[in-house]
C-alpha cells in the first residue's frame, strides 16, 4: 500500500530524460551564442580597423 507507484516512477524517469535533453540543448545554445559573440567581436575589430584606415587616407590625401 505504501510502495512507490509505478506511474510515479515513469513520470520521474520521463522528467529525468527531459531535464537531460534540456541541459544538452542549453549547452549547445550557450556554445552557439559564444561563437556568435566571438564573430561579432571580430567584425567590430575589422570595422574599427577599416574606419581607422579611412581616416588615415583622408588625412594623408586630404
Amino acid at each position: 500500500m505504501f510502495g512507490i507507484n509505478p506511474a510515479c516512477q515513469l513520470m520521474a524517469a520521463g522528467a529525468s530524460t527531459w531535464t537531460d535533453k534540456a541541459h544538452h540543448q542549453f549547452g549547445e545554445y550557450a556554445k552557439t551564442v559564444g561563437e556568435f559573440a566571438d564573430k561579432v567581436t571580430e567584425a567590430a575589430k575589422r570595422y574599427q580597423a577599416g574606419e581607422e584606415d579611412a581616416v588615415n587616407s583622408i588625412v594623408r590625401f586630404g
